[in-house]
């Protein structure tokens, strides 16, 4: 691949990115493949139909060769597959997502710089590396040099040194697996899919935070309001949002701003990016959370329980009051027919399906925000 004077840095992110859905399809699908009937057993696409179906989430039309689905197994906990295709260091979930971020920035036609390019050829050539595609990491490195090559080039700079390459991980690290995610059979024809994506006796998928990956530096937030930097905000603002949403928009502004490296951000840099996200086409509602595109506030009825670990807990403020509300709902469903139930108990049960052991003045306060919507 050639950058020159006259090449356009999108144009070289497309082909990057094509380039990497091609070699991610048979590497997804065969890792999954004893877990999915075989060779004439399910479409891997069919964990994504029950991840969303499980999350309460509307169906979506996926593909093999849709780049989004691909990264979306790459970086999401498969149910109790956990994550097949990384080790405990989550070095492929951190890679995929930030090619999840710039597949973002590129699909909504964001102005994309050179340096973007080099950094999406690296991408590639450190997630392949990782998932073990010898041939496709080699082809990436080809297209790497290039790009660096002509990045020197055309700015008169030393072009960026990459990172040195990752260690492949070995792909028994999904030997450890016990429960499928879906039912296996070797008959070829459509069938119904038995889920074991639930946790623990609340029957849900349990809450996963979105990890923070490093996509730009600190003078992107300083540069708001320029459109580049707006862009940039918004695309990880959006990818986070559908990861780990509903999202408060408190907290969102605190990942997005971590995302560039401040550990720390003054309340006026704050509402600057806050309002640069409720430019975004999301829902945010009138408790100020942040809806994926997918999920619709007014009829879902699912919640994410805190692990039981609690290593993955959130703050409760930052639990939107329809999940709570759901929680509470349900709860209160499985209570004995006729039981007179306190709710003082079934308080305590919600508390504690979110990892919640002590209930402050903040935690009461937003407690009963959420049954108000009962």
């Amino acid at each position: 691949m050639q950058l020159n004077a006259d090449s356009s840095p999108t144009a070289a992110v497309s082909e990057l990115l094509t380039a990497l859905t091609q070699r991610l399809d048979p590497l997804i699908g065969a890792r999954l493949a004893t877990r999915l009937g075989g060779t004439n057993g399910l479409p891997w696409t069919t964990i994504l139909a029950e991840l969303d179906r499980v999350k309460g989430r509307s169906r979506h039309s996926y593909s093999r060769t849709d780049l989004q689905s691909q990264l979306r197994m790459l970086t999401e906990r498969l149910g109790s597959l956990g994550y097949p295709f990384d080790d405990n260091l989550r070095q492929v979930s951190t890679v995929a997502n930030e090619l999840r971020i710039m597949r973002n920035r590129w699909a909504h036609n964001d102005e994309l710089s050179d340096l973007d390019a080099v950094r999406t050829s690296d991408y590639s050539v450190r997630l392949l590396t990782l998932l073990g595609d010898t041939t496709g990491a080699a082809e990436a490195k080809t297209r790497r040099t290039g790009l660096l090559s002509a990045y020197a080039t055309k700015t008169e700079l030393t072009a960026p040194v990459p990172a040195p390459d990752p260690t492949p991980i070995a792909s028994s690290s999904s030997s450890s697996i016990q429960a499928p995610v879906v039912a296996t059979t070797t008959a070829p024809s459509p069938r119904p899919v038995t889920s074991s994506l639930t946790v623990g006796d609340t029957g849900r998928y349990e809450y996963e935070p979105w990890e923070i990956v490093i996509t730009g530096g600190p003078e992107i937030i300083d540069a708001l309001p320029k459109k580049d930097a707006k862009m940039q905000v918004r695309g990880v603002a959006a990818e986070i949002t559908e990861f780990e949403g509903p999202v408060s928009l408190d907290r969102l502004v605190s990942l997005t701003v971590r995302s560039f490296g401040m550990s720390r951000c003054g309340a006026r840099k704050k509402q600057q990016v806050a309002r640069q996200l409720r430019q975004l086409d999301l829902i945010i509602d009138a408790d100020d959370f942040v809806w994926p595109t997918d999920i619709d506030p007014a009829t879902w009825r699912e919640f994410r329980p805190t692990g039981a670990n609690h290593t993955a807990g959130r703050d409760f403020t930052n639990i939107s009051p329809v999940e709570i509300a759901n929680a509470w709902r349900i709860i209160a469903s499985r209570q004995p027919a006729g039981a007179d139930v306190p709710d003082a108990e079934i308080r305590r049960g919600v508390l504690n399906v979110f990892g919640i052991s002590r209930a402050g003045a903040k935690v009461t306060e937003h407690l009963s925000r959420a049954k108000a919507l009962l």
